[in-house]
């Protein structure tokens, strides 16, 4: 068990006075198997004016509002004080067959996994990235040893590259390019799979990057993280980090998941007025029950 305190900030800066502002914040740390949220709390400066809380088609709590003043600047902070477990996950071999999630992938139950099978604009499927997929699944090739080899080559084929892509950049592109950052490596993981008939999923959160990478690593880089998850009989969703190459289980915080990048945002929204804008995201993740180990990223 590891409880952590994830302090998440925005600050937009606006050219001229914003009239006002609406927004939607995906902040609060999602409560599922295996972690549990404990305190949240969403500062708005200047002060919001009425809040609206709910859950998504997907099941994240959001939490909407507006800024109604007039103002030049906009500060949104998310606390969170999270609880997390990891998971036991069987032998890798001893799964079924990757076939086997593609034949029941239709089957309607608690949650229809429907939606993870269709392709979106940021992850639509070429035949290029489906035949990569298809390099990792052979014929009756355990799914779970599929899913690592998949996350492996990702890691090892695709160059981190802070600034190469943006937010709206797609799978296809980032696979042209050869490169880009962890939501881009999600995107490539679910078109893949989704390509070969298997529900996937965008997951974002947080990243301990000393408890995953070793007490060596300097704090810091991608706190904010996100990753990918597929379903597999019989185990229900797990989530795999191509940009660390290893099952994230154990020193993730999960905030939001959907299809792609443009459903599980952490922040988004419009403002009337104010032209162009800047902003700039700081994220510090302080392990609670070890003071000592913590990260933090400050994004331009």
């Amino acid at each position: 068990m590891a409880a952590y305190r994830v302090v998440h900030t925005t600050r937009y800066e606006f050219e001229e006075e914003a009239a006002s502002c609406t927004l939607e914040a995906r902040m609060r740390a999602r409560d599922m198997a295996g972690q549990t949220c404990r305190f949240h709390q969403l500062v708005v400066r200047p002060l919001s004016g009425k809040r609206r809380t709910f859950a998504d088609a997907f099941g994240n709590p959001v939490t909407s509002f507006e800024v109604p003043a007039r103002h030049q600047s906009l500060e949104v902070s998310a606390i969170n004080l999270v609880e997390t477990a990891p998971r036991a996950l069987p032998e890798a071999e001893t799964t079924p067959p990757w076939e086997a999630a593609r034949s029941t992938a239709g089957d309607t139950g608690a949650e229809d996994l429907a939606v993870y099978l269709r392709g979106t604009e940021l992850t639509a499927a070429t035949p290029g990235l489906a035949d990569y997929a298809q390099a990792s699944f052979p014929p009756g090739r355990p799914i779970l040893a599929a899913l690592h080899e998949l996350t492996h080559r990702i890691h090892t084929d695709f160059a981190y590259a802070p600034g190469a892509t943006t937010v709206a950049t797609t799978a296809a592109e980032a696979a042209r390019l050869g490169k880009g950052v962890c939501q881009d490596f999600a995107h490539l993981a679910i078109a893949g799979l989704r390509a070969l008939g298997l529900p996937a999923r965008y997951v974002s959160g947080y990243l301990d990057t000393m408890a995953v990478r070793g007490p060596e690593t300097a704090p810091g880089r991608e706190v904010s993280h996100a990753w990918f998850a597929a379903h597999v009989p019989g185990l229900g969703w797990l989530d795999f980090d191509p940009t660390n190459d290893r099952v994230a289980n154990g020193g993730y915080v999960t905030l939001a998941w959907g299809r792609d990048y443009e459903d599980a945002a952490p922040l988004r929204g419009a403002a009337a007025g104010g032209g162009r804008h800047r902003f700039r995201v700081s994220v510090e993740l302080t392990r609670e029950d070890n003071p000592a180990q913590a990260g933090s990223l400050v994004q331009a």
